[in-house]
Parts: structure tokens; sequence; C-alpha cells
């Protein structure tokens, strides 16, 4: 179906859906979307069109898809005035990204890699979020080189990856620790301008506040960003602050928190980006 969206307003898709720009100037996390370009929104996925002049879509919805219409940006200003930031930062730059489950990190990974592509830099993303892995497999740590505009992290191969076995990161704090380090300076040594490291979601208890002070001062990025609804970071930012530039910012209010079986749903589709060219072999024991 055809929709029409005036100048100045957002149109939410939430997927699995797709979306074609027919006419108009949109923007999605940060990047330009061109005319005829299609965009295909996973299940349990929900993504952001900005229209800075009067749009044209054509729009394909599936099951249990929906669309929204507001006024403005769900872009919120601290996403913006981060990126300047880190825009600014002398190169090669490091921007680490923490936060809840469900609270922005990839959707502001994605803004930000965007931004920097505008700049005209080198950058790269490593996901380290073993249980909702975008770029690599599940239980894996992988990165990928951004070269034109993305609108989820998923559409990136890995290039690597560093396979860690599980897929809550409790599970191996030590090795999450050590492997994520290990391939921040390998992907630094591909003349890297612009590094964005994604983490996982567990942030809240003793623990989770000793494995990311952990992660972080190992990996020792130049950038820490903390994204949150409330002040969920602030025992691990306070602990960091001291030792690195902390940039705390908003989860915009568009976010939505997704079930449990909607989060198996996107690891089941990471698996299958994986295997869906495999082989079946037979061996005779």
């Amino acid at each position: 179906m055809k929709r029409n969206v005036g100048k100045g307003k957002t149109l939410l898709v939430d997927g699995p859906a797709s979306v074609t720009l027919l006419s108009g100037e949109v923007e999605v996390l940060g990047g330009s979307l061109m005319v005829d370009e299609k965009v295909v929104i996973r299940n349990g996925k929900r993504l952001f069109f900005e229209v800075n002049e009067n749009a044209v879509f054509d729009l394909k919805l599936g099951e249990n898809a929906s669309v929204d219409e507001v006024d403005g940006t769900t872009i919120p200003s601290s996403w913006k005035n981060a990126s300047k930031e880190a825009l600014s930062h002398g190169k090669p730059v490091t921007v680490m990204v923490m936060g809840g489950v469900d609270s922005g990190k990839t959707s502001f990974c994605a803004y930000l890699a965007n931004k920097a592509l505008k700049e005209k830099l080198k950058v790269a993303v490593i996901d380290g979020d073993l249980g909702q892995s975008d770029i690599g497999p599940p239980s894996t740590i992988g990165f990928s080189h951004i070269t034109e505009p993305m609108r989820d992290l998923f559409e990136m191969e890995a290039e690597n990856a560093c396979f860690i076995g599980v897929t809550t990161p409790s599970l191996a704090v030590n090795k999450v620790v050590e492997e994520l380090a290990r391939l921040k300076n390998k992907v630094l040594g591909t003349n890297v301008e612009f590094l964005i490291v994604n983490t996982d979601g567990w942030v809240e208890g003793e623990d989770a506040v000793k494995y990311k002070v952990q992660l972080a001062e190992k990996a020792a990025p130049d950038i820490l960003v903390g994204i949150q609804r409330t002040d969920e970071l602030t025992p691990i930012l306070n602990m960091l602050k001291e030792k690195m530039r902390i940039i705390p910012i908003n989860s915009p209010l568009a976010t939505r928190k997704r079930s449990r079986e909607k989060r198996k749903i996107l690891r089941e589709l990471s698996y299958k980006k994986y295997l869906k060219n495999a082989k079946v072999r037979l061996f005779q024991l």
C-alpha cells in the first residue's frame, strides 16, 4: 500500500515489513534513504523513517506488522550531541556503547556509523552482544567494515569473529573481555578511523557492574557512550568516569521492549543468516 507522509513527520514501522521510498527526502538512523531503495524490517525490529521533504512510501506489511506516524524526530538530541563530539575527536577513535536490553544500543551504533560515513571516515563495527548478535552468529563477537549507509547491523557480514560458545556473557566473562579487546586491536590495525563497539545488555547487578567495568578497562575506548532510560548505568559509569570520556545519552521514547519470544525469533534469524548456504554432510562412524 502507498502512504503519504508530510515533511517534519516520522514513520514508525514494526516488522516484518518492507518499505520502499517512491519520492521525497528521508533519513533512517542518520543515513539518507534513496528513491526506489527498499528497506526490509525484521520481525521484532522497529525502524524510524524521518521525512525531511514530503514523501510517498510503498509499504508491504507481514503478520503482526504495524505502522504509526508521529510529529517531529524520534532521534534524541543527546544522540546528535554525542555523535558530534565523537566525530570531532582525534582519529583513530574507538567508541564503546553500553546500555540495557532494548535500550537502543544497536540503533545508536547504526546512527553513529552513518554519521561517520557522511564525514568520509573509514568505519568499522564490533558486535559484542553474544545473545542478540547481528554481525556474527550468536555466541560470537564479530566485526565488519561499514562502507555504505545501513539501516540494521544485521545487514553486515562478519569479516572475522571470535567464538565464545555461549549466548550469556555471565558464563564466559574473562573470555569475552579478552577476545573483545584482542579483536579491537586487530581491527584498528586495518587503518580504521572510526571504530564502534556494541556490547550486550547485561548491566544490572553487582556481577554485571564488575563485568562491564572490566570490559571497558580492557578495551580502553576513547569514548564510552552510556544509553539509558533512567539511571541504570550509574554504578558502571561512576566507576569509569575518571578513566575515560563518558557521554550519557537517552533511549528513544519510540523504542519498545521486545518479548522473550521476539528475542528468540531474532536469534533464530541470526543463525539462519549463517547457515542458509550450509550443506548437509553424512559421516559413517
